[in-house]
């Protein structure tokens, strides 16, 4: 396992330093747009990715995600994927323009027509964009990769700013996103230097015309999910309510689900080059899932304990209605966290009837609770996606157990976490009300959550030493400090 290792220890290396920088510039770009920019505008804004989310399942990006499928680098076909995503991305953008004049005269979807008109742009610059991620990812090219990403996320954010300073609202939120593709557009055609011959080959694109659809059937389901939920939000809440939901579902996405999907796409093009019913890729496998779980479960602990001061903190006061949601957003944040490794596990091992039932499951128990929770408030259908979540993570760790994973890795996975999680609480929650503290300031949280960590690895360390060292051994800079968390060795 060690080239598989290495190669996964460097990609996390680069993705995890890029993820801290995203993470960092988009919390700080929130904190300034949230005071420029009013709650409407965020339910708008949400309402319109819902539907570029939606639109984006009939691209070519899952089509030309089969590239990292290929063992040899013969029968990539770039090309072919190249003349492919016209056909894709040109019909997109007519589909987009079609969408927003089928809007106009429907109230309250209207407000958002011209935005969706700007967007249909999109689809054009994702179309060589989407082609140069592919490439520098398949070539295991992070540093690179991650680089441009970061000036492209950079520039997007100062023009937010920019705009939302100039009162921009909507479209602040909205346009930054195209410098990031401006930027992948420039180094393809530029740095790289690469021309498109327009060449196709019918017989060469089948193995990702079939791969494409696959996935299209998946990602259908769960953006007909989020539209749907989104439509029936504005509706019942308005757009106002909607910004409400999104900022504690952002704010527990934030802290958990990205993780996961972070290191979930560091890892997933070496897992796809390991035989799915090998000692290597269960042992891989193993370490993703404890991974993402170990680091979320604690992360969505202190995200609920800590609401009050930190929606006060980041947000102000004008958004204190975002608190009595935060708890079980953060439940569902760790839950679909695990989902999302689980199924990323399943896909990679090519269990694709699993993932698919789930995205089904999803779809209709998101609607039953559209249906019959949500009219009792937010925090009721919150709950109920909660549950989704959990039911959804159960029968994908009970596929895993069937393919690659074992009920003792399962149970240090998540088991000793919960209870390592659940003792950090009872003796932090026992200090604090011993000497009589307040969680009111920015020190007294930033001791409450020190203190609770250092509880929560004592007890990991303690509890799954052999399994905490293997993790800890792929820390970056171990050789320095990752002394810190293998003492008693």
């Amino acid at each position: 396992m060690s080239t598989f290792g290495e190669q996964a220890r460097v990609a996390v290396l680069w993705n995890t330093g890029f993820g801290l920088f995203r993470e960092f510039l988009q919390f700080g770009l929130t904190l300034i747009l949230v005071r420029l920019v009013a709650p409407e505008a965020y339910g708008q804004f949400g309402l319109v990715t819902s539907i570029i989310g939606f639109l984006q399942v009939f691209s070519f990006d899952h089509f030309i995600a089969y590239t990292l499928q290929v063992r040899n680098d013969d029968e990539v076909h770039y090309q072919d994927h190249f003349t492919a995503g016209a056909v894709f991305q040109i019909g997109m953008f007519v589909l987009t323009n079609a969408v927003a004049l089928a809007l106009r005269g429907v109230q309250p979807y209207a407000a958002i027509t011209p935005i969706l008109h700007i967007m249909s742009v999109v689809w054009l610059l994702d179309w060589p964009s989407a082609l140069r991620i592919k490439m520098l990812e398949r070539a295991l090219d992070w540093k690179r990769l991650r680089v441009l990403h970061a000036i492209g996320l950079l520039g997007g954010a100062v023009l937010a700013v920019s705009l939302a300073a100039a009162g921009a609202g909507l479209y602040a939120l909205c346009l930054s996103g195209f410098v990031k593709r401006l930027v992948f557009l420039s180094d393809l055609f530029v740095s790289a230097r690469w021309r498109p011959t327009w060449a196709w080959s019918a017989p060469t694109y089948v193995p990702a015309w079939r791969f494409g659809l696959t996935r299209v059937g998946s990602t259908l389901l769960v953006s007909v999910r989020k539209l749907l939920e989104s439509g029936v939000c504005v509706h019942l809440v308005g757009f106002a309510g909607f910004g409400i939901y999104g900022r504690a579902v952002g704010l527990a996405h934030l802290t958990c689900y990205k993780l996961a999907v972070l290191l979930m796409q560091s890892v997933y093009p070496v897992l796809t080059k390991i035989e799915p019913d090998s000692e290597t890729y269960r042992r891989a496998s193993a370490l993703a899932l404890r991974s993402v779980a170990w680091v979320v479960i604690p992360l969505g602990s202190i995200g609920g304990i800590l609401a009050t001061p930190i929606i006060h903190a980041l947000y102000g006061e004008a958004w204190s209605e975002v608190i009595p949601l935060m708890s079980w957003a953060m439940i569902a944040g760790v839950a679909g966290a695990l989902t999302h490794a689980a199924y990323m596990l399943a896909l990679a091992s090519q269990h694709k009837q699993g993932c698919l039932l789930v995205d089904l499951w999803m779809l209709f128990g998101t609607g039953a609770a559209l249906l019959w929770l949500l009219p009792h408030g937010m925090q009721a259908y919150i709950m109920g996606l909660c549950l989704l979540q959990l039911a959804a993570l159960l029968f994908l760790c009970s596929r895993l157990c069937a393919l690659t994973l074992s009920v003792t890795m399962l149970t240090h996975t998540v088991a000793w976490p919960l209870g390592a999680m659940i003792g950090a609480w009872c003796l932090c929650e026992g200090m604090r009300y011993g000497v009589g503290v307040a969680l009111h300031n920015g020190w007294t949280v930033c001791l409450y959550s020190v203190g609770f960590g250092v509880v929560y690895i004592g007890v990991m360390r303690a509890l799954c030493t052999t399994q905490f060292d293997e993790l800890a051994s792929y820390l970056p800079g171990r050789g320095r400090w990752g002394w810190l968390f293998t003492w008693g060795t």
